[in-house]
């Protein structure tokens, strides 16, 4: 109970006694998902960290691997779309 009254004083709500009836699923998320739909674009900086960190960890698998098998290089090419969409998104919007 002491996590639920945190979760819905952290988002505006009064917080509830056990037996008083819960707000909908919709209405914790609802600030959290407008607060998150408006963000800056990443700086450069931001950018090239990222990359260079993803980057390292890819070198760093590569490296320690026994034996380089279909499941590894389909792991790493999902790591990169999900790491480098943003920071392209991110240049694409600074240009």
């Amino acid at each position: 109970m002491l996590l639920w009254g945190q979760i819905v004083r952290s988002v505006g709500h009064k917080a509830r006694t056990p037996g008083q009836v819960s707000p909908p699923y919709h209405s914790l998320t609802s600030s959290y998902l407008l607060t998150m739909a408006y963000r800056r674009p990443l700086t450069y900086s931001q950018m090239i960290v990222i990359a260079l960190l993803w980057l390292a960890l890819v070198v760093w698998i590569l490296v320690g691997s026994p034996k380089l098998d279909g499941l590894t290089l389909l792991t790493l090419a999902a790591s990169g779309v999900i790491v480098f969409y943003p920071i392209i998104k991110s240049y694409r919007e600074r240009k």
